[in-house]
């Protein structure tokens, strides 16, 4: 689900902050209500902090993001830690990471 400021619906190919519900994403962080309050709202969507868009055949596209910071899996990962990793393999001679 894409989320605008307003509550219509997101017309299709406009960016917007990517929100998610479902019975296998996060509740809560654990003894952090702060970071909770600020990435769970209170109808309990998951704010991923991407910002992307559906296209006509309504696959959702990341486009950007809206901190520099990508969480995976606990860790936060900053983008350049990612283009040190890729561009230690032989076969890569450069890399850029978006996040």
């Amino acid at each position: 689900m894409l989320q605008s400021e307003q509550p219509h619906l997101c017309p299709s190919l406009d960016p917007y902050n990517l929100v998610s519900r479902g019975v296998f994403l996060v509740l809560s962080y654990i003894n952090d209500p702060e970071a909770t309050n600020n990435t769970v709202d209170q109808e309990g969507w998951l704010h991923t902090g991407d910002i992307g868009y559906v296209d006509d055949d309504d696959e959702v596209f990341i486009v950007d993001r809206l901190k520099e910071i990508i969480k995976y899996k606990g860790f936060q990962v900053a983008p350049a830690e990612l283009e040190a990793l890729l561009i230690a393999h032989p076969s890569i001679a450069d890399a850029a990471v978006v996040p």
